[in-house]
């Protein structure tokens, strides 16, 4: 059992390391594929850059399916349903669009003021 135990303790480390760095590099090919930089205000730091749904759908499709899938989908993808924002932009086209999961509080009073 104590032999048992050192090898996994060895080897579990490594696969999170190397599940990482696959994961990254999926991340950075789906981001240049899209054009390394965001599509509104051209911001390229890869640390923001996030891959948006032009439909909406997003949190839905993230939640169905894991990253590789989800990667190779946006490499394989000829339609233009994904596109490349970064935070600050992913944001406010969420709010532009009444994207967000719950409505605000903003959001609620500005609905009963345009109310007669």
């Amino acid at each position: 059992m104590r032999e048992y135990n050192q090898k996994r303790h060895y080897y579990w480390p490594n696969r999170i390391f190397w599940e990482r760095r696959v994961r990254e590099e999926a991340r950075r090919k789906a981001i240049e594929h899209l054009g390394s930089c965001c599509k509104r205000c051209g911001f390229s730091d890869l640390r923001a850059l996030q891959i948006d749904h032009v439909f909406g759908g997003g949190t839905k499709h993230v939640r169905s399916t894991s990253w590789k899938v989800r990667y190779a989908e946006v490499l394989t993808d000829t339609t233009g349903k994904y596109q490349l924002l970064c935070a600050n932009c992913n944001w406010i086209k969420k709010a532009e669009n009444n994207e967000n999961r719950k409505p605000t509080s903003a959001y609620v009073i500005e609905k009963l003021r345009e109310k007669p």
